[in-house]
């Protein structure tokens, strides 16, 4: 639509005398090609955080639908005032677009389920600081059947629950940006997201970075091609139960049978209490993100052992999906992973690839009963050229594993108790079977390479894993 040309004397009075009436000013529309621009001052909304601008900016997003093809909705510099109990509908063939620190923000006298839903195909979101101001469970949610949505380039922030024991956001999940099931080439890159902090639960206080997963008790299927890349996640809290990245779907182990292809690269995650990444579903890879542990005897449980102290962080990645790929990944900081790199607790995985990836704790790191990568119900996997560094189990097969490769990684292990390689178990009644380690290095305070004698077909080759003094 091409803008308006030279308004009438008398028409332009009326437009004049009405905008004074209804405080809303006419609305600009301007194109270029087959891109409209609408302005959101042009519906009312004003940027001083003390007006409400919901009905104006829901206006705006609105009238995206008079329009054929891409409409560019603006939010130039301020702080638009949300009332969350009603929230924001950004809606399909939209691009929103923030400039001069354009901040969405939640009324800090309110409490609602979420800051602002995103429906259907073709919406994308670039520059907006969306403030959920603690006063929602949700920041960003992608409804059911979105596809080809992308956040970029924005900041996702403050998310948490009320204090008021009645409120039916009590205890919700605390969510920065929640995709939904039956969703496709969902996008997040570029972007921070950050605060999102639990603090009531059932028997857990609960908190995601980004929760990919589906609508309860519904038949939707996990979103597949969702693309979480270059974000800074932190500050995901508490301990209990809280993910810088959580892909998941109920019953996963018998609903989840197809591969989502999804990807997750180049993040920076600091501050997320339990794991940076856990992942409940196929075909997913995990590459070159960077996952700093900053927790030191500090980090401790809010709900079922409250004021006990947790692990510094519980895992780096977690897996528990099928088809699988982690590779270059860094995984460090100034405390001790519980577990490096896991892979599943119950329930047998496939086809999982752990490659050159580095695993550390911190140097002085003297806590007991830790493992660098952890394996637990596995078949078919590849732990191969990771770096290993200061925990007392290197790489440890402590549940049924089978079918798999161990080789060329490594290992610097320098604790009295510290262990290499060990294919053996506390845990009565399982087995590791067909399982070669070849061509691992480096030095340990114990044991180099550990194998069970009820083991069988364990093949070792060409290892060099020292006992130094």
């Amino acid at each position: 639509m091409a803008r308006r040309g030279r308004t009438p004397l008398l028409l332009l009075t009326i437009a004049l005398l009405f905008s004074v009436c209804s405080g809303v000013r006419e609305a600009r529309a301007t194109s270029t090609g087959t891109t409209t621009q609408l302005y959101v001052a042009d519906f009312g909304a004003i940027g001083d955080g003390i007006h409400d601008d919901t009905d104006a900016l829901n206006a705006a997003f609105q009238a995206v639908s008079g329009y054929e093809g891409i409409v560019e909705v603006h939010l130039h510099g301020g702080t638009y005032l949300v009332d969350q109990t009603k929230g924001l509908k950004i809606r399909a063939n939209t691009y929103v677009v923030g400039s001069d620190g354009a901040t969405i923000q939640a009324n800090p006298s309110l409490f609602g389920w979420t800051l602002a839903d995103i429906y259907g195909n073709n919406t994308t979101i670039t520059g907006i600081r969306f403030d959920g101001n603690n006063a929602v469970n949700r920041v960003l949610a992608i409804q059911p059947g979105s596809s080809h949505t992308s956040i970029l380039h924005s900041i996702v922030e403050n998310a948490s629950q009320p204090n008021d024991s009645n409120s039916p956001y009590y205890k919700q999940i605390v969510v920065g940006v929640m995709i939904y099931g039956n969703t496709e080439y969902i996008t997040i890159d570029h972007s921070t997201i950050r605060n999102i902090s639990a603090l009531h639960g059932n028997g857990s206080a609960i908190s995601r970075g980004v929760y990919v997963t589906v609508t309860y008790n519904s038949n939707e299927a996990l979103g597949r091609y969702v693309a979480i890349t270059n974000n800074h996640i932190h500050h995901i809290s508490p301990a209990d139960d809280a993910d810088g990245i959580f892909y998941q779907i109920g019953d996963w182990l018998t609903t989840n049978n197809y591969d989502v292809h999804g990807l997750i690269y180049n993040n920076t995650f600091d501050n997320t209490a339990k794991r940076a990444v856990k992942l409940q579903a196929n075909g997913i890879t995990v590459d070159s993100n960077t996952i700093i542990n900053s927790y030191r005897n500090n980090n401790y449980y809010l709900i079922a052992n409250n004021g006990v102290l947790a692990s510094d962080m519980y895992s780096g990645i977690s897996v528990y999906g099928n088809n699988t790929t982690v590779t270059n990944n860094t995984i460090a900081g100034i405390g001790s992973y519980y577990a490096g790199i896991e892979l599943s607790a119950s329930g047998v995985i496939h086809n999982t690839t752990i490659a050159n990836n580095s695993v550390s704790n911190d140097v002085y790191s003297n806590v007991n009963g830790t493992s660098g990568i952890r394996i637990g119900y596995v078949s078919n996997f590849t732990i191969s050229s990771n770096k290993v560094n200061h925990f007392i189990n290197s790489i440890w097969t402590w549940q049924n594993a089978d079918s798999g490769l161990i080789a060329d990684n490594q290992i610097t292990a320098p604790h009295p108790n510290g262990n290499g390689i060990v294919v053996a178990t506390y845990v009565s009644g399982m087995v590791q079977h067909d399982i070669l380690v070849s061509g691992n290095r480096g030095t340990v305070g114990n044991l180099g390479i550990n194998i069970q004698p009820s083991n069988y077909n364990i093949w070792t080759s060409n290892n060099s894993i020292v006992k130094v003094p």
